[in-house]
């Protein structure tokens, strides 16, 4: 198992019945040794894709895995993207969908040591938004090499429909939205570490409540 992809869920049946069915034998076929994960948050609190991706890395990186590939469960890969670019082994960061160039969301493939390096997403952002922002400038501190691969494959890709997320971020969210802006990559290197440490995989905490293996892969309940 030297890759595992994680695909942070909730409430999402039909999107998931898709990506079963369209894209994981792919994966399979291509990568041998991937573990696909579906890390399903349970209810009861917002959604929290940062903190609930780190528990799930946190659950299944052991010293076989080699790299962590994140991925939306709305995003459908055909046959030939899967072949020419999940196959690609960063020795940082591949970019292969996201939404923006300061964002780390959509699909996106890491060295494990570069993910655990970051630290990870950070915990403390609940509700959709600013998480992937957030990752991407943790990068920009370490000045990582980021490999994109985003505008070369637009045919390759389905985007299944759904809600949007978009939202005009209020009071504690604003405030969040504020912190994670390119300000941050001037200040000193003393004051750019409070952005890394303290709040990711290095003190994250949850329970798992299940594991279940299926056919084609792994589903983990989360309590975060």
């Amino acid at each position: 198992m030297s890759t595992i992809l994680i695909i942070p869920y909730r409430d999402r049946e039909e999107h998931l019945k898709y990506f079963k069915n369209n894209a994981i034998q792919l994966l399979k076929k291509y990568i041998p040794d991937i573990k696909i994960i579906v890390a399903e948050q349970i209810p009861g609190k917002p959604f929290n894709k940062g903190k609930l991706s780190n528990a799930c890395i946190m659950e299944y990186t052991d010293s076989k895995v080699l790299y962590i590939i994140t991925h939306d469960i709305d995003l459908i890969p055909n046959e030939s993207m899967i072949e020419k670019f999940y196959t690609i082994k960063p020795k940082q960061i591949l970019r292969l969908y996201s939404a923006h160039e300061t964002c780390f969301g959509g699909i996106m493939k890491y060295n494990k040591d570069v993910f655990f390096k970051m630290n990870g997403y950070p915990n403390d952002i609940w509700g959709w938004g600013i998480e992937d922002r957030a990752l991407f400038y943790r990068s920009e501190i370490f000045n990582f090499n980021i490999i994109n691969k985003e505008n070369e494959f637009q045919s390759y890709i389905t985007s299944l429909p759904h809600k949007t997320n978009c939202e005009t971020y209020k009071d504690k969210k604003a405030i969040q939205s504020d912190l994670w802006r390119p300000y941050i990559l001037k200040l000193p290197e003393v004051e750019q570490k409070k952005f890394i440490t303290g709040n990711g995989l290095d003190d994250i905490t949850y329970k798992v409540i299940s594991k279940e293996t299926l056919d084609d892969y792994e589903k983990i309940s989360i309590d975060i």
